[in-house]
Order: structure tokens, then sequence, then C-alpha cells
């Protein structure tokens, strides 16, 4: 009788000591989690992609009916720096700031302006620099977000005339609103990478320099998509 009863009591004991540790490996197991990426602080970069002007020349001359609208497009190189600031306010949202300048070899041309070949233009993106927000969503290391402010860009325009060869040329600091989506990833605690497409619309640059057609209006946009790294400060 008392061999089963010291059975029994070795039987309980190990029974109670299996559901205490069950709780204290429970907390463990909590422990040990991951803790989600945070996406807030000041980070700094460098970008490079592709960057198409695209738009339309038309001449403001009443007495040039003769050459009408003609739309020119194109593309090249464009890469720069950028420098921001996240605050991850409420998981998943994240908001920030950013502003960007970079230089660029982007150009649209025309062989033909008014539909004849005698002539032709084209307008050179130099540079180009932006501030602006930005508001996304991010799901652990993975960041999506849209943005949007204001932009300013330089260009250099021409437009020749044959014959003779006669070339008009000029250049413009314009102002426009630019909006635009991406995709971050982050490698690491500290460094991130991106893809990020941008639209800008700055309008009409206006000049009178041509003795034939007059005053010469370039409404021009760009389209842009850049991939980027970022380094975050923490």
């Amino acid at each position: 009788m008392r061999h089963g009863n010291f059975v029994s009591g070795v039987v309980l004991a190990c029974a109670l000591a299996t559901l205490a540790g069950q709780p204290a490996a429970h907390a463990a197991d909590v422990q040990a989690a991951p803790e989600a990426f945070d996406w807030s602080g000041a980070y700094v970069g460098s970008d490079i992609g592709w960057l198409g002007p695209s738009g339309r020349w038309e001449s403001g001359n009443p007495g040039n009916t003769f050459i009408g609208p003609t739309a020119y497009s194109g593309g090249g190189v464009t890469g720069g720096l950028h420098l921001g600031y996240n605050w991850q306010i409420d998981a998943p949202f994240v908001i920030g700031i950013e502003v960007d300048w970079g230089l660029s070899n982007a150009e649209a041309s025309s062989q033909t302006v008014g539909g004849l070949p005698a002539f032709g233009g084209s307008a050179t993106s130099r540079w180009q620099g932006s501030a602006r927000a930005r508001v996304g969503a991010a799901f652990d290391r993975m960041l999506l977000y849209g943005t949007a402010g204001v932009s300013v860009a330089k260009f250099d325009y021409w437009m020749a005339e044959l014959p003779p060869v006669t070339k008009f040329a000029f250049s413009a600091t314009r102002t426009g609103v630019i909006v635009g989506a991406g995709l971050e990833y982050a490698l690491a605690r500290d460094w991130s990478v991106r893809v990020e497409y941008r639209h800008a619309d700055y309008g009409k640059a206006v000049a009178q320099v041509s003795p034939i057609f007059g005053e010469q209006r370039h409404a021009l946009r760009t389209d842009s998509v850049q991939f980027g790294f970022s380094y975050k400060f923490n």
C-alpha cells in the first residue's frame, strides 16, 4: 500500500511540474518573437533611372496658321540624391516628407514641327528637384506609399528653321506639380531599397525667339521610373 502511495505521489508531482512549466515556455516563445520593423526616422539615399519628357510645341503667332501644334517625346538617364523623414504614427500607417535633387540628359524631340520636314525642335531636361509628402502603409519590412508635392526643373529648348539653317534656343526653369507611387523594402534595420514612379506637369514655357514663328509655347510633362537605396539613421 505504501508503495502504491509513493508511485501516485511521483506521478502527481510530475504532472504538476509539467503544468507549471507550460506558461513559462509560452512566455519564452512570446519574448522570442521578432519585433515589427519601425519605419520612423531620418534617412538619406540615392536614385537612378529613366526620365521621359513629353509635351507639345505650338506657335503663339496668330499669323502662323500653316504650322499646327506638334507633340514631342523622348527619354534619357536621370540620377540624384534624396533626404527625408518618416513617422510611423499607428501601424501600419506611415507619413513622411522628402526632398530630392538630380541631374539628367533626357531629351524630347520632334523631327518636324507642324508636319513640315524643314523644321525641328526639342526640349532637354538638365536638372530637377522636388519637395513632397509621402503617405503609405507598412507591412513589416515592406512599405507601399503615394507621394505628391512641388517640383522645380530646368529645360533647354531649341527650334531649327531650314533653309537656311537657323537655330533658336532658350532655357527656362519651371515649377510644377508632381505625384507618384512607390514600393520600399527594408533589407536590414538601416538599409532599404525602393522603386518609384513619378509624373510631373510643368505647364507652358513661353519665349519670343523666332522672327518666323514669333512666340513659342512649350507645354512639358515628365514621367520617371527610378530605383534607389536609403540609409536610415537609428
